[in-house]
């Protein structure tokens, strides 16, 4: 039985996952946002409405749908562009455990594309056979968290060239998405 997926109705339930890792997280060095989500939320729909509109074209878009993978994908984004765990750039290994805490936010990420994949589908993600390609995986979303806060550091103007940007990296995380749930689903 698959699931009536509102999208928007998500963002609850990724807060309690989010209250989840950071309860098991190494606090002496992470450090955690809760009211970030709401922003992240905001966002989603100015993002998900700019989606719609490259997907659709200059047609109205509202009551258009789009596929799961492209949520999942705008989901993570987000939280990519907007990290909610907090962790000093500088941390000693000897004191923190690698890569739970230097790699929160996109492990954290890695979970939301497995929690909302599952429901979605009904099935369960193959953790064990998924592993090969994990740590591939994690560095991807390492590198875009990283060009993203270079590009909101420099303070870049927001423009249609930016959203374009991010509508095609939406679409190649979509296929990456869509790659786990015809390979690592049970």
């Amino acid at each position: 039985m698959k699931v009536d997926f509102n999208s928007e109705r998500w963002f609850s339930d990724l807060k309690d996952l989010a209250d989840e890792f950071y309860n098991t997280s190494d606090k002496r060095f992470v450090t955690y946002d809760r009211k970030s989500i709401d922003r992240i939320k905001a966002a989603y729909f100015t993002r998900l409405r700019s989606l719609k509109k490259e997907i659709f074209g200059s047609v109205d878009p509202v009551g258009k749908r789009i596929d799961h993978h492209k949520i999942i994908a705008l989901y993570v984004q987000l939280f990519m562009e907007k990290p909610i765990f907090g962790v000093p750039s500088v941390v000693n290994s000897a004191y923190a455990s690698w890569p739970e805490t230097m790699l929160i936010n996109e492990m954290y990420c890695l979970e939301i594309l497995f929690t909302v994949l599952e429901a979605w589908s009904n099935r369960k993600i193959n953790y064990s056979k998924f592993k090969d390609y994990e740590e591939a995986f994690l560095k991807l979303l390492y590198y875009y968290r990283e060009y993203s806060s270079y590009y909101n550091m420099n303070n870049y103007r927001k423009n249609s060239e930016h959203d374009k940007r991010n509508n095609l990296f939406t679409y190649a995380l979509a296929h990456m998405v869509y790659f786990v749930e015809q390979n690592f689903m049970k």
